[in-house]
């Protein structure tokens, strides 16, 4: 999920909240959201390196 946020951010608000919107939030909410989910990412790439070398 993370992936999918850092390539489109868009289409994930589309899914997640745009129900709740009047109107389609600024171009730094879509950066937050493009940011998070870089991060989000390498996390989790980092916590399967990390599994994976220690069993």
């Amino acid at each position: 999920m993370a992936l999918i946020t850092a390539i489109n951010p868009r289409f994930v608000w589309s899914i997640t909240e745009s129900w709740k919107a009047t109107s389609e939030p600024p171009k730094t909410y879509f950066m937050l959201l493009r940011t998070a989910g870089i991060l989000g990412t390498i996390f989790g790439l980092i916590m399967l390196f990390f599994i994976s070398f220690t069993l």
